[in-house]
C-alpha cells in the first residue's frame, strides 16, 4: 500500500490462493449469527450512561483488530437483543467490505453486536480464534475476505461466502505458538 492505493495483485486478480494445510471456515464454525438490527431510535432508547454490563459493538469500535473501550452501554437484558450477544472468544467479522473488520470478543461483559457484524463461535479443538483474527487482519487475510465479498457499489460478506472462505490452518499447537508471538 502506498498513498492509500492498493497495490496488491490479488485484489485485482480473482485467483484464490491455495495453502498446504487449507481449511474451509465451515469446517471449524460451531455457530454463526448476525448482529442486532436495532434502529437508531431504539438504540438511543436502550442506551444508558450509568453502570451496565452490556455493551453495543459496531464496526467503528474495532481498530487494528482490537475492540476500543468507548462502546455504547445498554440497559438491562432486553429481549430485543439477547439473540445478538457475542460470547467471549467468538470471532467477530463485519459484513461490509469497506474495510472488513475482524476481532475476537475478549470482553467479560455481554456484547451486543450491530446488524452489520457476524459473531462466529469457532470449534476451539480445531482452531484458535485469535489465530484467525490475526490472519484476517493480515494483508493476505484481508484480500481473501475481499475476494469472497459480493456486490457492486458496496461489497458484503454473506453467510455462505464466510463458510466458503479457505484459509491456511496449521496444527492447533502451531496456531497457539503464532498467537503467542503476535
Amino acid at each position: 500500500k502506498k498513498n492509500d492505493f492498493e497495490l496488491s495483485v490479488s485484489v485485482f486478480v480473482n485467483d484464490k490462493p491455495s495453502f498446504k494445510n487449507e481449511c474451509a471456515l465451515k469446517d471449524i464454525i460451531k455457530d454463526i449469527h448476525l448482529g442486532s438490527l436495532l434502529t437508531p431510535t431504539k438504540l438511543k432508547e436502550l442506551s444508558c450512561i450509568g453502570e451496565s454490563n452490556i455493551r453495543y459493538l459496531d464496526a467503528r469500535n474495532i481498530q487494528n483488530g482490537d475492540i476500543k473501550e468507548d462502546m455504547l452501554k445498554l440497559k438491562g437484558q432486553s429481549s430485543e437483543y439477547t439473540k445478538s450477544l457475542s460470547k467471549k472468544g467468538d470471532l467477530i467479522i463485519s459484513r461490509c467490505a469497506s474495510p472488513i473488520k475482524v476481532t475476537v470478543n475478549n470482553r467479560d461483559e455481554d456484547i451486543v453486536i450491530s446488524g452489520n457484524m457476524y459473531s462466529i463461535t469457532i470449534d476451539t479443538t480445531k482452531a484458535n480464534p485469535y489465530y484467525l483474527s490475526y490472519f484476517f487482519n493480515s494483508e493476505l487475510g484481508r484480500n481473501i475476505l475481499n475476494m469472497n465479498a459480493t456486490g457492486i457499489a458496496i461489497k458484503q460478506l454473506n453467510f455462505s461466502a464466510i463458510e466458503k472462505v479457505i484459509i491456511p490452518l496449521p496444527s492447533l499447537e502451531e496456531q497457539d505458538k503464532l498467537v503467542l508471538k503476535a
